[in-house]
C-alpha cells in the first residue's frame, strides 16, 4: 500500500510560539522571522484597512510553524525523474528504482517559511486566490472560513515552494473554457480530475514531499503526491478542495490519501479519486475502503492537537500533528461509544489490529475506568489499547458500534460452539475483488499443436471464488497446447496456468510458454510457480499459449487470477485464535485437506486466522451468517449478538 510522510515540525517549539488566535500568531511568525521580518510586514501593512485584512493576518498566521525542505537527495531524485521515457510504459527500470529509493533517504535541509517567504510571494498568492473567489461562479457563497482554508493556501505540506499557480493554469488552459460558465465546484472539479486523470502518473517510489512544479513536469509518488498534484491544479483553477486520510486502514493497517471538493450547492465536501471515483454529487463518500477514523490537513494549527503531546507522550505524530482536523463526521455522522477498559485513569486510543501491531487511530481520557470515542466509523472492529511495555496492547475487550448506536462487546462464549469453514485470513479488498473478476470472459482453449486450430474447453462465466478457478473438464485432455484468449475489454489480471493430476493442483505438471523469446520474456511470470506474480493479458491478445509437460492427458486445470495469496489452499499449516481478556487463545492447528479449513469456534469471538507455512497478512474477523465477517464485509450486516 501507498505511504504517507507527517509533515516534519518541531512540536516543543510551536507550542511555545502559539498565541491565542490570528494575533498571536501574527506576532509569533513576525518573532520567527528574524531578518526576514520586514518581507512579512509589508504584506500585513499592504492589506490594512482594506477588506483583505484578515485574509491577509491569516495567511501571514499560518506560516506559523512550516518549513519547506531541500537538498541534494531530492535533486537528484527530480534528475531520476526526468530520465522517463514518454511512451506508453512510463516506468523507471530496476537501476533507476535502486537509485532513487537511495536518494530518496538522504537526509534534507528545513528552511523555516517565516524565515525565508518573500513578501511578494505571498502577495501574489493573495491576490490570485481573491481574483478566483470573485469570478467563479460557483464561489459566490464561499465562507471566509471556508475561502482561507480551501483557495489560499500557500502550500500544503513541507514541500519546496514555487510559482505553482500560473503554471498549473498554463496547464489548464486547454479546458478552461469547459469550466468558465459552470455554477457548481463538482462540476468543475470533475473536469479538472478527467483531465489530471488522463496525464500519465508512476508510483513506483516513495519520495519526500516534492515541490508543485515538479509534480507536474514529472507525476511520480504515492497517493500523497496525486493528492498534492490535484490540490494544486483545483486551486489554480479556483475550485475549494482539500485532502483527506486516513492514518491506519481498517483492511490492511497502511496509511491513505484522498481528495475532497466542496459542493457549494449542497454544503458539504465530496471525495473524489482523479480515475477511480470522479467527483459526482450522486453520492458523497463511497471509495470501496473502510476508514476508521478520517481527518483532514488544514493550514490553521489545531492547537488542541498539541495538547494530546502533552498528557500522552506515546501518541503517534499522527495523532499530535497540529495540522490535521478530525472530520470523521462528515462522513458518518456523530456517535459516540463508551467502552469499559481496565485503565484507572489517564488517556487510552480507539485501536485497530493491524499485520505489524495494534496502532491507534484516536484517544480518550479514562473517567471511572471507562473511555468515550466520539465519532468513529460504525460496524467495524475495535479494540481499546494503551501504551504498555514498549507497545500498543488491548486494555479492553474488542467492540463494534453499529449504526443504530448498539455497541456489540465481543467476549467469546465457550459455551455455544459451531463449526466454521474458513476460506481467508485477510479481508478481500476491492482492488483484489477486481483482479479476482477480470477473468469473466476468459476462454480457455486446446489444441494438438502451438499453432491451433483452437477449441473451447472452458469459457469462466463468473468471478473466482478463490486462488483457484478449476475448470471442470468432462474428460482428461490428450492436446499438448493450452490457450487463453480474452474477447472482450477489460483484459484479464492473470497469476498463473496450473496442470494437475489432482484435483487440490498439488501434483501439478510442468508448463512452459511457447511462441518467440519475445512471448516468452512477455509471459514468463505465469508458468514461474509464484503466485504473486503475473501479467495482464489483453482483450484480444492471441498469444498466450502454453506446452503441458508430461506424457499422461490433463486431468484438471486452475485459472488462477490475480490475488492477494491469502485464501485457504491444500496442504499448509493453519491455526485459528479467538481473544479473551487474557489476550488471544488458539482454537487448534490443522493441515488444510482442500480449499478451506474447518474449526469449531466459541459464540461472539473475534477471530484471527494464522498461516505458519507462508505469508504474514493477517487479519481478525467474526463469524456472522455462517461465513467469515472481515473489516471489508461488516457494513450493512447488522452485526448483532
Amino acid at each position: 500500500m501507498p505511504k504517507y510522510l507527517i509533515y516534519s515540525i518541531c512540536l516543543s517549539a510551536l507550542c511555545l510560539l502559539w498565541g491565542c488566535g490570528s494575533r498571536g500568531s501574527v506576532d509569533a511568525v513576525l518573532d520567527a522571522a528574524g531578518d526576514n521580518r520586514a518581507e512579512i510586514e509589508q504584506v500585513i501593512a499592504r492589506y490594512e484597512d482594506t477588506d483583505t485584512a484578515e485574509a491577509a493576518r491569516w495567511l501571514v498566521g499560518a506560516m506559523l510553524g512550516r518549513n519547506g525542505r531541500v537538498g541534494a537527495g531530492m535533486d537528484s531524485l527530480e534528475a531520476i525523474y526526468a530520465q522517463l521515457p514518454n511512451g506508453a510504459t512510463w516506468q523507471l527500470d530496476s537501476a533507476q528504482l535502486a537509485r532513487g529509493r537511495n536518494f530518496a533517504n538522504l537526509p534534507l535541509e528545513k528552511i523555516s517559511d517565516a524565515a525565508a517567504v518573500s513578501g511578494d510571494y505571498l502577495i501574489s498568492n493573495l491576490r490570485d486566490a481573491y481574483r478566483l473567489r470573485d469570478s467563479r461562479k460557483w464561489n459566490a457563497q464561499l465562507s471566509d472560513e471556508q475561502f482561507c482554508e480551501l483557495l489560499l493556501p500557500y502550500r500544503i505540506g513541507d514541500e519546496p515552494l514555487s510559482d505553482w499557480r500560473r503554471a498549473y493554469r498554463r496547464w489548464l488552459a486547454p479546458i478552461e473554457d469547459s469550466i468558465a460558465l459552470l455554477d457548481n465546484a463538482v462540476d468543475a472539479a470533475r473536469i479538472v480530475s478527467q483531465f489530471i486523470g488522463s496525464c500519465p502518473y508512476n508510483d513506483q517510489l516513495s519520495t519526500p514531499h516534492r515541490s508543485a512544479i515538479a509534480l507536474l513536469e514529472h507525476p511520480v509518488g504515492y497517493c500523497r503526491e496525486d493528492c498534492d498534484r490535484t490540490v494544486y491544479a483545483m486551486r489554480a483553477a479556483g475550485i475549494p478542495v482539500a485532502v483527506d486520510m486516513m492514518l491506519v486502514s481498517p483492511e490492511n493497517g497502511g496509511g491513505h490519501q484522498w481528495n475532497v471538493v466542496y459542493d457549494n450547492e449542497a454544503g458539504i465536501m465530496r471525495m473524489f479519486d482523479n480515475l477511480r471515483y470522479p467527483p459526482t454529487r450522486d453520492r458523497i463518500h463511497n471509495d470501496g475502503r473502510r476508514k476508521g477514523k478520517v481527518y483532514r490537513f488544514v493550514s490553521e494549527p489545531q492547537t488542541r492537537r498539541l495538547d494530546i503531546r502533552k498528557s500522552a507522550p506515546h501518541a503517534p505524530v499522527g495523532l499530535t500533528n497540529p495540522w490535521l482536523r478530525d472530520v470523521t463526521a462528515e462522513y458518518f455522522g456523530h456517535n459516540e461509544a463508551e467502552i469499559k477498559v481496565d485503565a484507572p485513569s489517564g488517556e487510552v486510543y480507539l485501536g485497530l489490529f493491524t499485520p505489524s501491531g495494534y496502532k491507534p487511530i484516536d484517544i480518550a481520557r479514562v473517567s471511572g475506568g471507562k473511555a468515550m470515542f466520539k465519532n468513529i466509523e460504525p460496524e467495524l472492529i475495535y479494540f481499546p489499547i494503551e501504551w504498555r511495555s514498549g507497545g500498543f496492547r488491548p486494555c479492553g475487550m474488542p467492540f463494534l458500534l453499529s449504526t443504530d448506536g448498539y455497541i456489540r462487546i465481543f467476549e467469546a462464549d465457550t459455551s455455544v460452539v459451531s463449526s466454521a469453514r474458513l476460506t481467508r485470513k485477510y479481508p478481500l479488498r476491492f482492488m483484489n475483488k477486481e483482479r479476482l473478476a477480470s477473468v469473466v470472459g476468459l476462454h480457455v482453449q486446446s489444441s494438438s499443436s502451438a499453432a491451433g486450430s483452437w477449441r473451447d474447453i472452458h469459457v469462466i462465466e463468473r468471478p473466482a471464488t478463490g486462488n483457484y478457478h478449476r475448470i471442470l473438464l468432462e474428460q482428461p485432455i490428450g492436446d499438448r497446447y493450452i490457450r487463453l484468449f480474452k474477447e472482450g475489454a477489460p483484459g484479464a489480471n492473470i497469476s498463473e496456468l496450473v496442470a494437475s493430476d489432482d484435483s487440490l493442483a498439488l501434483l501439478t505438471r510442468p508448463l512452459e510458454i511457447a511462441g518467440t523469446e519475445e512471448t516468452r520474456l512477455r509471459y514468463r511470470t505465469l508458468a514461474d510457480g509464484n503466485i504473486m506474480t503475473g501479467t495482464l493479458l489483453a482483450a484480444g491478445a492471441e498469444d498466450l499459449v502454453f506446452r503441458v509437460g508430461g506424457a499422461e492427458p490433463v486431468t484438471n486445470l486452475f485459472v488462477v487470477p490475480g490475488n492477494d495469496d491469502n485464501f485457504v489452499v491444500p496442504g499448509q499449516d493453519y491455526e485459528l485464535f479467538y481473544y479473551t481478556a487474557e489476550g488471544w487463545k488458539s482454537l487448534g492447528r490443522k493441515v488444510s485437506q482442500g480449499f478451506d479449513v474447518e474449526f469449531e469456534v466459541p459464540d461472539n469471538a473475534v477471530l484471527l486466522l494464522r498461516n505458519h507455512t507462508k505469508g504474514v497478512e493477517e487479519q481478525v474477523f467474526v463469524m456472522g451468517g455462517g461465513r467469515q465477517l472481515f473489516s471489508t464485509d461488516l457494513q450493512n450486516t447488522g452485526c448483532r449478538q
